[in-house]
Order: structure tokens, then sequence, then C-alpha cells
């Protein structure tokens, strides 16, 4: 990354969880998440590769998550510059342990 000046296209965005996974032999699981608009709208995406938190079923009860929720948000990409390629932001507040 550099000090360098940045853009980004920002784009208002509804997330929809399409599906829950869950490893069965562990606690951990995966959402994923169909976007109406930006890049993320080509296919669907992981939350653990979108937000810093540990997707398990103490999360998904937590957040009363399920499949066809849909949460808003922010998609920030990157135009120009050497800045991180794409910032997304929940509009809703997702209470959890950090992955990370």
């Amino acid at each position: 990354m550099s000090n360098d000046p940045c853009s980004w296209d920002h784009y208002q965005v509804e997330m929809r969880v399409i599906e829950i996974r869950f490893d069965s032999a562990s606690n951990s699981g995966e959402i994923f998440l169909d976007f109406n608009k930006s890049s993320l709208a080509e296919a669907p995406r992981k939350m653990s590769e979108l937000k810093d938190v540990v997707v398990d079923r103490e999360f998904i009860e937590l957040n009363s998550i399920k499949e066809g929720n849909i949460y808003t948000g922010v998609v920030s990409e990157l135009t120009d510059g050497n800045c991180e390629e794409r910032i997304v932001s929940f509009d809703q507040k997702l209470v959890g342990k950090k992955a990370k």
C-alpha cells in the first residue's frame, strides 16, 4: 500500500444469504452471499472473506442469520492508485469473534 491518493467507485449493495454450510466434524461454517451490484455480483461470496469474523454456529445464532436474509452496505472498488483493492462495509452490526 502507498501514501499516494487513491480513487474508488462506491456501490450501495444488497447482500442476500443464499446458503449456510457447516463442517460436519467441527463447529465452523460458512455463509454465502449474493450481491446485487459491483464486481462481487459475478458469483456468490463467502462472508468470512469479506468480514473479519469467525463464522460458527454461535455467530449465526447470535446474529439471527438465516438463508434469505438481506444485508445492506457499501462496496468500494479501487479505480486508481496502490491501495486496498476492495472494501466491503455492512450497514448492520454483526457481532462475533475476530478471525485474525
